[in-house]
């Protein structure tokens, strides 16, 4: 049995992009969306999704309207505040959680969600997980390539390597700056000499910071895997190196 995991704030997001259309009225131009021809693309399009990673079944995954990283760092994510939504997301994912039984848990992002489910060590069969988010590649499972179609293998050990260059580098998509004057390029040679959380710590402090600065990065960097979450208390277990 194949179970996706699919990253439904994207799929809201782009289908209800996609039906926004500008109509002009002897000069007034109006912005309209059907809430109804967007429930039919989400239809189609977990029916497309479905069939092309030969799944058996499907899960959404929606984020919660607070998010525990705000706590770890106060600016997490403040630069996409104030933007226009496309008219009808918020009816879209109302329709994802109340007819599709979308999960959403309170703190969490869908992609913690999606990290959980992929990592559960009981989980029956195979899960893939559906999504263009390149953080994804961050969880050790089964990958939708947004590229080539096909299904890649995270291991364990390129998990936290992605975890590791996240922490360095920082994501400016999410408004955390990672290690000062860190990119890409120093971030691969800083890891390939040595994959390690002190390695991440060294290049803090030589930075000028300390080790605090960089768990806090981290913190935010991390997706959420089985066992990081109580899911009675509603309660995230901050990423802590072993």
């Amino acid at each position: 049995m194949r179970m996706v995991l699919i990253d439904a704030d994207i799929l809201a997001y782009q289908i209800a992009s996609s039906q926004e259309e500008v109509f002009e009225f002897n000069g007034r131009h109006v912005l309209h969306a059907d809430l109804n021809d967007g429930i039919k693309e989400v239809h189609n399009a977990i029916e497309y999704i479905v069939e092309a990673v030969d799944a058996d079944e499907f899960e959404l995954f929606l984020t919660h309207p607070f998010n525990f990283r705000k706590e770890v760092l106060p600016t997490y994510k403040e630069n996409r505040s104030g933007g226009r939504k496309p008219m009808i997301l918020q009816g879209l994912r109302d329709f994802m959680l109340e007819d599709l039984y979308a999960e959403m848990w309170h703190g969490l992002e869908g992609d913690d969600l999606i990290g959980i489910w992929a990592t559960d060590p009981e989980a029956d069969g195979e899960r893939v997980i559906w999504s263009a988010d390149k953080d994804m590649k961050t969880i050790p499972g089964l990958l939708w390539n947004a590229e080539d179609g096909q299904i890649d293998e995270t291991t364990e050990a390129e998990a936290d390597y992605n975890f590791f260059f996240q922490t360095l580098t920082g994501d400016p998509t999410d408004n955390y700056k990672g290690c000062p004057k860190v990119g890409p390029v120093a971030a691969q040679r800083i890891l390939d000499k040595d994959c390690s959380w002190e390695a991440v710590v060294k290049a803090y402090v030589k930075a000028g910071l300390t080790e605090e600065d960089a768990l806090q990065q981290a913190r935010c960097a991390r997706i959420l895997r089985h066992g990081e979450y109580n899911f009675e208390q509603e309660r995230v277990t901050l990423w802590t190196p072993k």
